[in-house]
């Protein structure tokens, strides 16, 4: 997504001398910060998660430079929340937004206590059945 956003970003404001300082630091931002998350070996956890916080702190100001570039300042002000995702990926940002609905709502909190129930009742049946295997194993 990064790489895909930096493309748009350099098709709409090509490289120039008198070209934005803002968009330009959050370019570099992005790339630095988007490149350091993927390279970053799967043990350094910690810096990987801080890359990509980083990383989506400066997509957010890209999108931000490019909004105020086009002089819809305020619209910047009301697109900023959604855009901070804190580092999550697209897919825990989703399952976020989910679980925070399902939670807040009468039927997802009903789902959520018969899921539980379908989940402890099944695996009584597990503990029956296994308990009943042991049984027919030991009296053959």
């Amino acid at each position: 997504m990064a790489a895909a956003l930096l493309l748009i970003s350099r098709l709409l404001v090509p490289r120039d001398p008198c070209d934005d300082l803002r968009i330009r630091d959050a370019r570099e931002a992005l790339g630095y910060w988007s490149r350091r998350a993927v390279e970053l070996p799967w043990y350094r956890r910690a810096a990987r998660r801080e890359a990509r916080a980083l990383a989506a702190a400066a997509r957010s100001r890209l999108i931000a430079a490019h909004l105020q570039r086009l002089r819809l300042g305020r619209v910047e002000h009301m697109i900023a929340p959604l855009l901070d995702t804190r580092g999550r990926g697209p897919g825990a940002d989703a399952r976020s937004l989910v679980v925070a609905s399902v939670r807040r709502t009468a039927i997802g909190r009903l789902l959520l206590i018969s899921t539980a129930a379908l989940a402890a009742a099944s695996i009584a049946c597990l503990v029956v059945a296994v308990e009943l295997a042991i049984y027919l194993a030991g009296t053959i």
